[in-house]
Parts: structure tokens; sequence; C-alpha cells
């Protein structure tokens, strides 16, 4: 006997295959059998006539870092089908630095309003470490899976101390304290490493309007991060900075694969859809082509227009 029998539903595999109307039957938690039609028992029959069937959705780009404190449900993404959801984008990351210093930095880049921050500042945080973090992930009751990325602004802002963070350069000894703490939130489960060079993502509190952390750092400390996610094989996250293109050039740099294990990156841009958005995501297909194909990169672009996200063909 079936745990789940659904019926009559438009099936959609997630594969880019035309959908075709049949049922599905799901036991201890899995598709178990697909089928027109299906005849065998169930302890739930669900009739979707007039719906559509389809795999969970993965969000790969929010900031519920601190949502998740408050409603770890996630509600308002779960009731759209979104199954996963990827936090700690952009550099920011409650895993690790002070609460007020955290608070800063995500209240004006995610315009999160004075109450909700206020609410979590009573919790605090108790975790020490980005392990400890991803055990208090695993003690709440999630809505979605969640998956964090370990964010550089928080990294820097811990290490150096916000100050610092916003107005020098690291240390070598920083440089390689910050080296050791991402190295082990990696191997701790993290997915990878965000760091942010978007100029209009700024502080509040007592450093408002100074860019966040992440964007105060040089090629060198960019760099030694994405090597990590690269010997590591996990992903980095980068904001371009698109009042200074050669950002782009740095980028190009950290995620050439030539002579050397391809780095998984992922780059996520705003283009305006109303002037120039509707053309401009043409170019990314071949880009993508020459950077993966001919650069021996691991590229995929995020981009703030629709379509949400571009895919290039032959991403490793």
């Amino acid at each position: 006997m079936l745990d789940l029998l659904i019926q009559n539903g438009l099936i959609f595999d997630g594969l880019g295959s035309p959908p075709v109307r049949g049922d599905i039957g799901i036991q201890n938690g899995r598709i178990v059998t697909l089928a027109p039609s299906l005849t065998t028992p169930a302890r739930e029959v669900v009739d979707a006539s007039g719906l559509w069937v389809t795999p969970g959705f993965i969000d790969i780009h929010t900031h519920y870092d601190l949502e998740l404190e408050i409603a770890p449900g996630l509600s308002e993404s779960v009731r759209h089908g979104v199954t996963s959801v990827v936090i700690g984008n952009c550099s920011l990351s409650v895993a690790i630095a002070e609460p007020q210093i955290l608070a800063d930095i995500f209240q004006r880049v995610e315009t999160l309003s004075h109450r909700l921050i206020a609410k979590w500042l009573k919790k605090s945080v108790s975790w020490q470490t980005p392990a400890e973090y991803l055990q208090h992930l695993q003690q709440l009751p999630l809505g979605p899976n969640v998956t964090p990325m370990f964010g550089h602004s928080a990294l820097r802002a811990h290490v150096m101390g916000l100050e610092r963070s916003l107005t020098v350069q690291p240390t070598k000894f920083e440089l390689n304290l910050m080296q050791r703490i991402a190295r082990d939130a990696l191997d701790a489960g993290f997915i990878g490493i965000s760091i942010d060079m978007f100029p209009w993502h700024r502080m509040s509190g007592e450093w408002q309007g100074c860019t966040i952390p992440s964007q105060h750092a040089k090629f060198k400390e960019y760099a030694m991060l994405a090597d990590l996610c690269r010997r590591c094989d996990r992903v980095f996250q980068v904001t371009p900075n698109l009042q200074r293109l050669v950002s782009f050039v740095d980028i190009l740099r950290m995620g050439s694969g030539i002579g050397q294990k391809p780095l998984r990156l992922t780059v996520l841009s705003a283009l305006d859809a109303v002037h120039h958005g509707r053309k401009l995501w043409r170019i990314f297909s071949p880009l993508l082509f020459i950077w993966n194909r001919l650069l021996n990169g691991n590229v995929r672009f995020q981009t703030l227009t629709e379509p949400f996200t571009i895919y290039s063909d032959g991403i490793r």
C-alpha cells in the first residue's frame, strides 16, 4: 500500500521534458511509481486535476539569515512551493561576529525593520563558531531545507573588528586567521563563501552610509577565499561592482580554470529590465561558452531581472 497517491496532475519532471498527465505513488517519503493511471491502494489520495505537480523549487539566493531565527518555518516561501533555500549570500551571514555588528550589516542592505532587528538581538547569538551555528540551525523547526554560504563581511568584521574592517587592510596574521576560520566553516558543512563588491550595499548604525566590510578588501583577500573554495570544491559567490568594470576582470582572474581545477563560481548582477535588461541577458550564453568551455571555468550568472536565473550549458 502506498502512503500517498497523487492523481490526475500535470507532471513536470524538472529536467525540461514536456509535462505529462498522470499519477504519482509515494512511499516512505519517496516517489516509487509514476504512470498515466495507478490503482494501487493508498492511505491518502489527492486529486490534482487542473493542477501542476512539480519538484520542489530551490531558491538559490535569499537573505533569510535573520528571519530564520524569528520564523524558521519560512511560510512565505514554502507556500509557493520552495523546498530548499540558500542563505549567507552577498557576504552577509550571521554565522560569526557580534550580534550588533551583524544587525548593522544586515539592516540597511536588506531594509529590515528596527522591530525585527530588536527582536533578534534580544535572543542574541548562542553560537561561537561556524560549526556551532550549523548545529543551531539543525535544532530549529525549519520549514524548507536550509543550506548556508559563509559571509565574508561577517568574517572580516569578526577577525578585524568592525572599524578596522571598514578602514584598513588586514595584517598577515588576520589574513591567515580569516583563511583558517573559513576553512573550518567549509569543513563543517557550509556550501561555499560569498563576497560582495556591490557599491549600494551599505551599513546602518554607527557606520551608517559606509559600504559593508567585504567591499573594503583587496584582490589578494578575495583570491585567498576563492582559492580556498577551489581546493575544497565549494561555491564562491560574487556580486561585482557595476561602477568599476575592472571588478569583472578580477572575477575572471579568480574564476579561470586554465592550468588548475575550475572554481565553482556564481556571479550575481543586476540588469535594467526597462532599458537594457531584455537585450543584455543575451550575451550571457556566448560569454559563458567562452568562460566555461575555452577558459576551463565553472561559472553561473544570476540576474535580478527576468529570467531571474540564467545557466550555461555544460556546467560541471
